[in-house]
């Protein structure tokens, strides 16, 4: 390639970068203008086949790649509630639903549904709801997501390598495309804890070289909307630990650039009372809307009444790079949970070991580096060996499984990595980093062969071996010539194959809408105006979720917590108390006089099951009933099962008492 070709590619890049934002709108109105998200909701084709008038393939939706069954959280839980606000019949957008759970539900707090309440300011991306409509509203909230962590994650990259613009892009591709904000990119608010910790240090950091008053106090805040807007995400198994490694972060860059920075002590006083009145003002007010569902989610059986000691992910710690394979395991043969598996693709544990040899070869300590170095191991630490209840609680990670803070472990050490590939002083001889690469390689592709036995065969554990010592070694070369397109091209590559092919290219929401079985739910709650509750007999999760989606008020879709007074008129003395309070994919059935079965049963922590003779039906004051079951043997003179539409293997009743 000609020295004038590279000097047109590198201005076309730098012409990208500058119109970087711009470039951003335009791919959002795009996706927005044609409906294009990345949501599995597709799979709903699937499930009601036989309920189209075309073919179920005509109707998923899918552009590219396949909608994903196992990312249940996303399309059969979070993207119906989300639908269901447009739909409810008491307004649209309600900050209490009256669909979800057929009863008032906070509709903001837990799953944190778009509201038409100012309180949305904090949830941005769910704002495109409120006005384009389910299908659009789901586009914005994919799209307006991805493209705010890319560009969040690019400038982050830019304040840790001091503006290095291709080993910026490269971090940015190792946050945005790892297989953990993949699998889990809608649900959970792990892109939101990612978007606003990043973003509130880089605020910090402005706000530290600013000279002007009202800049610090417009940077006050934004710090404190990001810092209102992560706490809302309201998912501590995820939150503490990734806002330890945004606390060691600003240690170190507090301890780094204090000599750099003139603090003065009535700028720092208005600005903390700035941040201190906005949070608490905020918050306060949410918080006192939403008393009664946070004190009933904290004394829940599950998830609010678990506590932990961490241990126990010492193996998986280290079998990040497992998650190369994920986007093509056969389910029915792999690893039962690919989600829960997933990690960042972050080369744990090279970043602390070229940490330490830094640390210990400098003259001049650098705070930052210490401080990541040492919140790696912190976070580590917890997910390797157990520790002291005491100690677990007072550090709050008590809150948090083992599994789960290593989120924390893999971003700190994607962090700690690319600042060691900026910052690098110790000239690695090239046969050592060939060495150290082969060494990491081998263990890391040795700890996934025997932690992946369902399907990690030898093969497979070669090409990890050469997958990560390629990384290495590209990594030692960009340390010692500081020459990144390579690792760039590599980390573009890696992204590609275990990141950007999870989620398919959809479009629209005909999956569920152009079904006969979701209009003629539609069109029986519209005739009683939203009135009669809806029950789902029978088929259990994730069809439970599907009434909702059409404004239609279901008892039994997924409760994100308890409605402790409907379950508990059938059972005044508490005696299973603890089975229904909990956050519950609900399957309701309706058995005969002679059942055996007990009312209420956890076959799983988040799933109720409830049997119910057909008298008790009107204890929940249930109007119409979805089913694959013919129900007309239960009628009797107290209770009629009214047959109203049978579509493909579906039954929708009307009940009459």
């Amino acid at each position: 390639m000609s020295v004038k070709n590279l000097k047109e590619k590198g201005q076309l890049a730098e012409r990208l970068y500058q119109l970087r934002y711009l470039v951003a709108v335009v791919i959002l109105l795009f996706c927005v203008l044609f409906e294009i998200s990345g949501s599995s909701i597709g799979f709903w084709s699937v499930l009601l086949d036989g309920t189209y008038e075309s073919s179920a393939q005509d109707n998923s939706g899918d552009l590219l790649g396949s909608s994903r069954s196992i990312r249940t959280d996303e399309w059969a839980v979070s993207t119906p509630m989300a639908f269901s606000q447009e739909y409810n019949y008491t307004g649209k957008y309600p900050y209490f639903s009256e669909t979800i759970r057929g009863d008032s539900t906070d509709a903001f707090i837990v799953y944190g549904q778009p509201v038409k309440s100012w309180e949305v300011i904090f949830r941005p991306f769910q704002i495109g709801y409120l006005f384009l409509g389910p299908s659009r509203g789901l586009a914005f909230f994919w799209c307006a997501r991805m493209l705010a962590l890319f560009l969040v994650s690019l400038e982050f990259g830019m304040y840790l390598t001091k503006k290095k613009k291709l080993l910026s892009l490269t971090y940015a591709l190792l946050v945005c495309c790892s297989p953990v904000v993949a699998w889990w990119f809608a649900i959970n608010g792990l892109v939101e804890m990612l978007v606003f910790g990043q973003l509130a240090v880089l605020m910090f950091v402005r706000w530290m070289h600013t000279e002007f008053l009202w800049k610090k106090l417009l940077l006050s805040a934004g710090i404190a909307w990001c810092g209102i807007a992560y706490i809302l995400v309201f998912y501590p198994s995820w939150q503490i630990p990734l806002g330890y490694v945004y606390l060691f972060l600003l240690i170190g860059i507090i301890l780094r650039e204090r000599k750099n920075v003139t603090w003065k002590k009535g700028s720092i006083i208005l600005s903390a009372v700035v941040l201190l009145i906005s949070m608490v003002g905020a918050l306060g007010a949410i918080f006192l809307k939403s008393a009664d569902t946070i004190e009933l989610v904290l004394n829940t059986s599950y998830p609010g009444g678990r506590s932990f000691v961490g241990g126990a992910s010492l193996l998986r710690m280290f079998s990040w790079a497992g998650g190369l394979f994920f986007p093509y395991i056969d389910p029915g043969l792999g690893i039962s949970n690919v989600c829960e598996e997933a990690q960042f693709f972050s080369f744990f544990p090279l970043g602390i070991i070229l940490g330490i040899i830094q640390i210990f070869r400098s003259k001049q300590k650098d705070a930052l580096l210490i401080t990541m170095t040492a919140g790696t191991c912190f976070l580590a630490l917890y997910c390797a060996f157990p520790w002291p209840s005491l100690l677990a609680k007072a550090t709050l990670l008590s809150m948090c499984q083992g599994r789960r803070v290593l989120v924390g472990v893999g971003f700190l050490s994607i962090v700690l990595l690319v600042y060691l590939i900026s910052e690098s002083i110790v000239n690695y001889k090239s046969k050592t980093a060939v060495i150290i690469s082969s060494v990491i390689g081998a263990g890391l592709a040795g700890t996934c062969f025997i932690y992946y036995t369902q399907f990690m065969g030898k093969k497979k554990a070669l090409v990890l071996l050469a997958v990560i010592a390629a990384g290495a070694v590209l990594i030692f070369a960009a340390m010692k010539c500081k020459r990144y397109a390579g690792l760039a091209c590599y980390v573009l590559i890696i992204s590609f194959v275990c990141g950007m092919t999870v989620n398919p290219v959809h479009r629209g929401a005909d999956s569920i809408y152009s079904s006969k079985l979701t209009m003629a739910i539609k069109e029986e709650t519209e005739a009683d105006q939203g009135d009669g509750l809806w029950m789902v007999e029978g088929l259990g999760f994730p069809y439970l979720n599907l009434p909702i989606t059409v404004g239609a008020p279901t008892i039994n879709t997924t409760n994100v917590y308890p409605d402790l007074e409907r379950w508990e008129q059938f059972d005044p003395g508490k005696k299973d108390f603890s089975k229904y309070n909990r956050y519950a994919h609900i399957i309701i059935n309706i058995v005969d006089e002679t059942s055996q079965e007990p009312v209420f049963f956890n076959p799983y922590d988040d799933q109720l099951v409830v049997n119910l003779q057909p008298d008790q039906l009107e204890v929940l004051q249930v109007k119409h009933i979805m089913t694959d079951k013919d129900l007309s043997g239960f009628s009797s003179e107290e209770i009629q099962f009214n047959e109203t539409e049978k579509i493909g293997r579906y039954y929708l009743y009307q009940v009459e008492y």
